[in-house]
């Protein structure tokens, strides 16, 4: 069975159909997971293909939180047949949560000031 959304004006509807319709609103639902990126992590999350995206893409995918498509792969029935796929195996999103805890246990903005400061010369 294919996922549905829960909300929203496709409530009910199915990935797919709705890669297929109406594109511009998996982007939008992109965008709004975007903006909840900084806000934390161990989320499922789906990424466009720009920049430096292929790179964080494989890291993701190796840490086993994401699914990667390439870029001459890529069709919506594709698109939604991986994101169906992320949304119904609990495993990745355990693995994600689990990811979070660490991140958050790592101090990573501390690490990169003191990091900044030894390379200045010393500490404040």
């Amino acid at each position: 069975m294919a996922y549905t959304l829960g909300f929203g004006k496709y409530k009910d509807r199915t990935l797919e159909w709705l890669f297929f319709n109406d594109p511009g609103y998996v982007w939008w639902m992109i965008d709004k997971g975007a903006e909840k990126n900084l806000k934390g992590a161990g989320r499922t999350r789906l990424m466009p293909y720009a920049f430096d995206q292929p790179d964080n893409a494989a890291r993701l995918e190796r840490l086993g939180v994401a699914r990667v498509i390439g870029r001459k792969d890529y069709t919506a029935r594709r698109a939604a047949a991986e994101l169906d796929r992320l949304l119904k195996d609990a495993r990745y999103a355990e693995r994600a949560a689990m990811a979070a805890r660490r991140i958050a246990q790592e101090e990573a903005v501390r690490a990169a000031c003191d990091a900044v400061e030894e390379c200045a010369g010393g500490r404040g």
